[in-house]
């Protein structure tokens, strides 16, 4: 168990509020992955408490970490850890976290690590770098919490036991294979809360939203997937993915059936298609392309030349 101190300020940027806020409702996230990187060398932790919303603030020179947590050991022994959510690069940060660490731990008396969260691959690259302080200095290394330490959670089961884990895993993966995956098992943990209560309607929408956005391109055939399990967009931007996903779904059926179309004249004219020839021509999704093979094929000798 662990003894943490917590303070989170309220930020302007929607994803990064929902990231303060989950480490904020769950600590524990934070803790365990500092206890791992500092095996062997930090005790087992062992209590919670919230810590005075002043305690991460430096007055002199008013600065703000995003939160500030301090660890106490089974053995009485206590780390602070100050917790920095970075959803991108930003070179002043490698001049204000020494401030943070430095300054906090003159302020705390008490060991000091700098925990930068993120679910960016190039942010989570670039923030753990060592950072020098000038020559001759050996620095300070932050510890990032990232994509890398971040599990992938697709199994709804799991979700359910750690929907706070997955949402974190959703928008660190959203970009992956199986980001849609993620996001789907997620939205099944959270429609459980949800109907238990556990959880604000407005918030559980804010948190789907965010994970649509880390899927990018494949917003829209998440919400596909997610209205087959009950799923209905509130947002005019989940509208507007439902949308699209249907739009992209009756092109896909058009430019389906014209490839069979084109098959069939082929077939009809006795002309020979290899499979790497079948396999483009069923891989085709550009109508255009289609209606001009079917239109050449027509009169072609070979496939070849109606292909070319």
């Amino acid at each position: 168990m662990a003894s943490v101190l917590l303070f989170f300020q309220r930020v302007p940027s929607p994803l990064h509020e929902v990231i303060t806020q989950l480490f904020r409702e769950r600590p524990w996230l934070a803790v365990d992955f500092v206890a791992e990187r500092l095996a062997g060398r930090w005790p087992r932790a062992r209590s919670v408490e919230v810590a005075d919303p002043e305690l991460s603030q430096l007055a002199a020179l008013q600065h703000r970490a995003d939160g500030l947590l301090t660890v106490e050991a089974e053995d009485g022994s206590r780390l602070a850890v100050i917790l920095e959510v970075q959803l991108a690069k930003d070179p002043t940060k490698l001049f204000t976290w020494p401030l943070y660490l430095c300054g906090l731990r003159a302020k705390l008396e008490l060991p000091t690590v700098m925990l930068v969260v993120t679910p960016d691959k190039g942010v989570q690259a670039w923030a753990s770098r060592r950072i020098s302080l000038g020559p001759g200095s050996d620095g300070i290394q932050p510890i990032v919490f990232g994509p890398a330490g971040i599990p992938l959670v697709t199994d709804p089961p799991i979700a359910w036991e750690n929907p706070w884990l997955a949402l974190l895993s959703a928008l660190a993966h959203g970009d992956e294979g199986q980001g849609v995956a993620a996001v789907v098992a997620t939205e099944a943990a959270f429609l459980k809360l949800e109907s238990e209560g556990a959880i604000d309607p407005e918030r559980h929408r804010l948190y789907t939203d965010l994970m649509l956005q880390a899927l990018g391109r494949k917003a829209p055939q998440a919400v596909e997937a997610l209205m087959q399990g009950g799923y209905e967009p509130q947002s005019d931007l989940a509208k507007g993915w439902k949308a699209e996903g249907k739009a992209e779904g009756k092109a896909e059926g058009k430019a389906e059936g014209k490839a069979q179309a084109l098959l069939a004249v082929l077939t009809a004219r006795q002309l020979p298609v290899s499979d790497a020839q079948r396999a483009a021509i069923l891989a085709c999704r550009d109508q255009t392309q289609l209606d001009r093979w079917i239109a050449h094929a027509a009169t072609a000798a070979t496939t070849d030349e109606a292909l070319g």
